[in-house]
């Protein structure tokens, strides 16, 4: 290759490393891994060892963020290899990365050993370069004794990692090598990357620094073991800050707040998801401290709520993108527009022909009139909008903002910390403050012993049931009907794992949740008296374990309405270890503000009677006075965080029938509540007297615009037998679709983008008739159901967001998507779906009579799941599979 072809290649290997590298930051790893992927093949057929190393480095790097640790290793083994020992930063990098791996398995001295190496290569590298220039040997940028106010180092983020990683390792061991080590990390050249990092490791030194105050003093040492409710839970005269020692905890974590806001700041369009949901975390658990031990009231944990899901929004951005390709497709015969200074204009939007055509005529309300798809841009234009001009500030990102969401609907995010610690619970709803409880899942009940449920153990054990699941699954097929003793053993199998699934979601309520599963409740409207009434019963219980004072120096505590509200829903015939929960938080809020509780005096049994009997009182005084009455027609959405997203939390006792479904963030709700309005716009439903009869609760669908893909593999023909009649029926009234033969995906598409509803009986998601990126691309989705196998699963992705099926639907806009979490049995899932269709009356005779959502005799999607969950024979197995992402449809 001549000189201009080898700066070329180099060219195209620095492009594509900078792809990997941005989509990793982005949280897109599987199209990081491909341009990694790409990067080595090209260097391979270059025979460019050093472009090898750094391929196979990324590869490792990348893999061991995924939580594949052995193939990480097996990739920085090879990069090794390559290297043949040639220093400069590729050695030093693979050092770093082997640290990495080393950390990982818990093995920090070999991590720290590691480090210091690839600190030494670098510097040994600096010198050299230093003395090639000849201006002698510089001062360390690494080693030296004396750090140099302005650091000269040769990769500054390199160094950076080293040093970053190097230090956190040595946080419990500060002495000379821990300071030195962070005089050269606060002296590198400042770049917007090195300075968010430093931002960062400050900040969690300082947190770090604060729990070791926590466990030397002898109030605030179970403070981290407790469980801590915003709002405060509790109004008093006074507070712990007059306190030194706590006024000195307050301000290391004012200090660490303050770094971590100015992390967030500076990266949070741009930076690594996995530190950003990291700094989000420590920010609310900051602000969960600040608020017991006295300090002003925020909503800071909400930021966690509002932060999940990034890497889906910044995925929407591109994906918006080529959902109308010929909008965005510049004109060659036409030159560009430019301002003044040089900036481009955006071409002037054409009017088109219509992409949706319409199928027939028909003088139904909910036929689609016939128009371009304008309404569609407009809409996909004000969605990107509103992403790029969102502020990444903490206004904007401690607030909550669900006030534009119907009165009827609660939003509840369920997210667990890095270090599997805490979980927080975030109760929001429009026009209500709201509640957060920081839960510990471990040390909460010291007692129960190994009763007690860890995050890890709850992980491992649905992975199990659902590995012995799927291989009964597979075995059923083999399984022949004659044979009366195999099929029983396999039914025993079956029974079995279904009764194991049963005791997962009841010991992770039981355990995690506790009294504070209340949270979870449907809502109430609860009067002010009988507020009142339960904050007296409970004072009154708890007043006798309060150590006697003058009650001049006693200071004056209330329980917060709210939390009384939010307690007031939990059920007098509870289990003891729960009202122990609640007696043991409201003991801490006591004695986080100054007033003495004597716990070692308290009797504990006693106490619970006494609580239960309060509890019984206020449900018989609420009832005989109708002082409490469920919202009607409640549902409920779940934001789950990656490391909760695979349970069936719908499942869980408290959950069990209700009205609840999925989506990923708050934002892609109110897209969704605008594009039913966008819809409602186009069909001429501006009307007050319209806007009454359609509440905005619910997405508007005309049961006659659907298709169905039945058996398209031709192997499902106990389903084809159980629906095809039903589904010929149907096309009489509207629907089509096709049996027994494989759709192309023209026809996939089609199907999705011009019906309301896409009803799917085959394996899988469909991933195997229609690409990913087609789906993420289409400009409207219907409503869609996939029955298949573990077509709602999200692939855990280690420190990236997970991965599946559903996230491509909703980057296409579907308002509602009916999956399975696990793989399913054909007969029981089939049984599910008849109940579910019977439940919507997908009939002919009632779909060919629909005029609309709004009579008393219609049903939601989300409830009809809710209830056919109870049809399966395996009513877990089966039943908690089947998951709902987005908004309820009604028929």
């Amino acid at each position: 290759m001549h000189g201009l072809e080898w700066r070329i290649a180099d060219g195209l290997l620095t492009t594509l490393f900078g792809l990997a590298h941005n989509y990793a930051s982005r949280g897109s790893v599987r199209e990081a891994e491909y341009f990694a992927e790409q990067a080595h093949e090209l260097a391979v057929s270059l025979n460019a060892p050093i472009m090898i190393c750094r391929a196979l480095a990324k590869t490792g790097e990348l893999q061991l963020q995924l939580g594949e640790l052995e193939k990480g290793h097996e990739a920085l083994l090879k990069a090794a290899e390559s290297l043949k020992d040639v220093p400069g930063p590729d050695a030093a990098d693979i050092r770093r990365l082997h640290a990495e791996y080393s950390r990982l398995n818990a093995k920090d001295s070999d991590a720290l050993q590691l480090y210091s190496e690839a600190a030494y290569i670098l510097e040994e590298l600096n010198k050299m370069f230093s003395t090639m220039d000849g201006f002698g040997i510089r001062r360390s940028t690494i080693l030296s004794k004396d750090a140099p106010s302005k650091a000269d180092a040769l990769v500054p983020q390199l160094v950076s990692s080293v040093l970053r990683k190097h230090i956190w390792l040595l946080r419990d061991d500060v002495g000379k090598e821990y300071q030195l080590l962070l005089d050269k990390f606060l002296a590198l050249p400042a770049s917007l990357e090195t300075k968010a990092e430093e931002h960062t490791l400050l900040a969690k030194l300082t947190l770090h620094d604060a729990y070791d105050c926590f466990r030397e003093d002898m109030f605030l040492n179970s403070l981290t073991e407790s469980t801590i409710a915003l709002p405060l839970g509790m109004s008093v005269s006074k507070s712990l800050l007059a306190s030194s020692s706590v006024q000195g905890i307050m301000e290391t974590l004012t200090d660490a707040e303050k770094l971590f806001w100015s992390t967030l700041s500076a990266t949070a369009r741009r930076g690594r998801v996995s530190q950003l949901k990291e700094v989000a975390n420590s920010l609310a658990l900051i602000q969960a401290y600040t608020t017991s031990l006295g300090g002003s009231l925020s909503e800071a944990p909400v930021l966690v709520s509002n932060l999940l899901a990034l890497t889906l929004r910044r995925e929407l951005l591109e994906v918006i993108q080529g959902k109308f390709p010929l909008s965005q497709t510049a004109d060659d015969l036409r030159w560009p527009s430019v301002t003044s200074n040089g900036s481009p204009i955006a071409p002037v939007r054409e009017q088109r022909k219509r992409r949706f055509e319409s199928r027939g005529s028909s003088d139904d309300e909910d036929d689609e009139p016939v128009d371009d798809d304008t309404w569609l841009q407009d809409y996909w234009t004000s969605v990107e909008k509103k992403c790029r001009l969102q502020n990444v500030d903490p206004d904007s990102l401690i607030h909550s903002k669900v006030d534009d969401l119907p009165e009827n609907w609660t939003v509840v995010n369920i997210s667990v910390t890095d270090d599997k610690s805490s979980m927080f619970i975030t109760r929001q709803r429009a026009h209500h403050a709201p509640v957060v409880f920081c839960l510990p899942l471990k040390g909460r009940r010291e007692s129960d012993g190994d009763e007690h449920l860890a995050y890890s153990d709850a992980v491992e054990e649905l992975k199990e049931i659902i590995r012995l699941n799927d291989e009964g699954t597979k075995q059923a097929i083999h399984v022949k009907n004659g044979d009366k003793e195999a099929r029983a053993a396999w039914w025993a199998d079956r029974t079995t794992l279904d009764k194991r699934l049963q005791d997962l979601l009841e010991n992770m309520e039981f355990c995690w949740l506790g009294a504070f599963k209340t949270t979870l409740s449907p809502p109430a409207n609860v009067s002010s008296d009988a507020i009142a009434d339960l904050h007296s019963r409970l004072e009154k219980v708890f007043k006798r374990g309060l150590v006697s004072q003058d009650k001049k120096q006693r200071p004056r505590t209330r329980l917060d309405d709210t939390l009384v509200e939010c307690f007031s829903m939990l059920s007098p015939k509870c289990r003891d270890e729960e009202l122990e929960d609640l007696i043991y938080f409201i003991f801490d809020l006591y004695q986080f503000h100054g007033v003495q509780v004597a716990i070692a005096e308290v009797d504990i049994d006693q106490l619970v009677v006494d609580l239960r009997t309060a509890l019984e009182e206020h449900a018989a005084a609420t009832k005989a006075k109708s002082q409490k009455t469920l919202q009607e027609d409640s549902h409920m959405f779940l934001i789950l965080d990656k490391n909760v997203q695979a349970f069936p939390w719908e499942s869980i006792p408290i959950l069990r029938g209700q009205s609840v479904s999925r989506i990923p963030s708050v934002d892609f709700l109110l897209d969704r509540l605008e594009l039913v309005k966008c819809k409602r716009k186009r069909k001429g439903r501006q009307s007050p007297e319209s806007d009454a009869a359609r509440p905005m609760d619910r997405l508007d669908l005309n049961p006659k615009s659907a298709y169905y893909v039945l058996n398209p593999s031709g192997d499902l023909g106990g389903t084809e037998t159980r629906f095809a009649s039903w589904l010929t029926g149907m096309n009489a009234v509207g629907w089509e679709g096709v049996i027994g033969r494989v759709p192309s995906e023209q026809q996939m598409l089609d199907a999705l983008s011009r019906n309301d509803l896409f009803i799917y009986f085959g394996h899988g998601g469909a991933e195997q008739y229609v690409r990913s990126h087609k789906i993420r691309h289409l400009p409207k989705c219907a409503a869609t159901m996939l029955w298949g196998c573990s077509s709602g699963l999200l692939k855990d992705m280690g420190d990236f967001d997970r991965i599946g099926t559903p996230n491509n639907y909703m980057l296409a806009g579907c308002p509602t998507l009916v999956a399975n979490l696990w793989d399913v049995t054909d007969r029981d899932i089939d049984k599910f779906s008849q109940a579910v269709f019977d439940e919507i009356h997908l009939t002919a005779e009632h779909v060919g009579a629909h005029a609309g959502a709004t009579g008393e005799d219609v049903t939601s999607v989300v409830t009809a799941v809710a209830r056919a969950r109870e049809v399966c024979k395996l009513k877990y197995l089966t039943g908690a599979a089947p998951v709902i992402y987005g908004i309820p449809f009604y028929l």
